[in-house]
């Protein structure tokens, strides 16, 4: 064993074993050089591509006939129904694919080997149900139950109930005539209670009278106060007011 261990070394301290080391280390270079190329060149792959309205799953085999490119996707009905148009010419592949998957609610990435895959960026929903009800307990019905920052949403039946499906994290507005608005943070509820607080709509110092006394009352209390500010004698104007203001 040790004689054995002892050549080896005689060889590799030999010009020959030099030379062969040497050979060795030239060829793993070498080796490393190609695959470095090789990649810089496919993450280089250029893409000229034009059409307009055609599916989303023609223009990616397009691009897959001219690349090494391969796109990886669950065919859905939906992504079936996309529709695209492009006019690219030695685009990159972000390029292309930013344009193609624009408010498609999919996206990309990159996988290794030229492998592409795309899917969806919407979160899933899920299904929540409630009740909207005033103070006194007494149902709404036709309350506006809105997932805030879309147009997505429903309204209470005849016992002021309703279904709406959510995305995860999603805040819903309630509204309804002379009724404050409401914002809940659904969180991980499924079934929400909803009371809704009615507006205070009495008016400040409504008085109801005849027409010429409010108009009476009105111009005197007008002169009190200017009366007031200007620091003018104020005795007569106040008898006239009382007055005006004593029953007949």
């Amino acid at each position: 064993m040790q004689k054995s261990e002892l050549k080896k070394m005689r060889m590799l301290r030999s010009p020959h074993g030099k030379l062969l080391i040497i050979m060795n280390l030239t060829a793993v270079f070498i080796l490393l050089l190609c695959l470095q190329v090789s990649a810089t060149v496919h993450s280089q792959q250029k893409i000229s591509l034009s059409v307009e309205n055609i599916k989303l799953s023609e223009a990616l085999s397009k691009i897959q006939k001219q690349t090494e490119y391969r796109f990886v996707y669950h065919e859905s009905r939906r992504l079936k129904n996309i529709s695209v148009s492009i006019n690219v010419k030695d685009a990159s592949l972000q390029t292309v694919m930013d344009i193609l998957l624009q408010n498609t609610g999919y996206s990309y990435s990159q996988l290794g080997n030229n492998l592409v895959a795309i899917g969806t960026t919407e979160k899933p929903l899920r299904p929540v149900t409630g009740s909207v009800t005033n103070s006194r307990g007494d149902a709404l019905v036709g309350v506006s139950v809105m997932i805030k920052g879309s147009n997505t949403g429903t309204t209470t039946n005849a016992q002021g109930q309703f279904s709406l499906n959510i995305p995860e994290g999603a805040i819903i507005v309630i509204t309804y005539v002379g009724y404050k608005a409401k914002e809940i943070s659904v969180g991980e509820e499924s079934n929400l209670q909803v009371i809704l607080d009615e507006i205070d709509n009495k008016l400040d110092d409504v008085v109801v009278v005849g027409y010429g006394k409010a108009e009476t009352k009105l111009r005197e209390r007008y002169r009190v106060s200017a009366g007031m500010r200007s620091g003018k004698c104020l005795l007569p104007i106040i008898s006239r007011v009382l007055r005006a203001e004593s029953p007949d």
